[in-house]
């Protein structure tokens, strides 16, 4: 893994990221979840402040250029679609971690990540850079989310017996 470990030290945060790396680490994150729940989860992300078509690409292979590494001033996110929009952006940001492939950056004082993923084949399939509390906020939404989506789990298994 990158120095990403020492830098969030260093930034006195890593104590806040241990929940956070745990919950990314965690392959079953999206079990049980339909996909109007990654959905849900997709649109309460793409309404963090800084997000827009210009900064925000989810599409195709074919039809993404990936910034270069350390290029970015701003939120940059370019991803190809895969298995649903949230669920890729949480894969990307949890490969670049453990693969090696995130930095912290300083921008204008403010820590910064920078995440870029590749599939198997070594293609690049993710580029992100963006305020690293941003990751934090991702894990807040997703928690919101499973909270809704357990509490419909158990409204459906609740069953109601008529009054007499």
């Amino acid at each position: 893994m990158s120095k990403l470990f020492e830098k969030l030290v260093e930034e006195g945060i890593y104590s806040e990221w241990a929940q956070l790396l745990d919950w990314l680490f965690n392959d079953n994150k999206f079990d049980n979840w339909s996909s109007g729940y990654v959905g849900s989860l997709s649109k309460k992300i793409k309404r963090l402040n800084g997000f827009g078509k210009n900064n925000y690409i989810y599409d195709a292979y074919k039809n993404i250029s990936y910034p270069q590494k350390n290029s970015q001033k701003s939120i940059k996110v370019v991803m190809t679609k895969g298995s649903g929009e949230a669920k890729d952006l949480v894969r990307h940001i949890c490969n670049g971690i453990a693969h090696g492939n995130s930095t912290l950056i300083k921008n204008n004082g403010k820590p910064y990540i920078e995440i870029i993923d590749y599939n198997r084949s070594g293609q690049q399939t993710a580029y992100i850079y963006l305020p690293i509390g941003y990751v934090t906020e991702i894990y807040a939404l997703f928690k919101e989310v499973e909270k809704s989506s357990n509490n419909d789990r158990c409204r459906r298994k609740t069953t109601y017996k008529k009054a007499a």
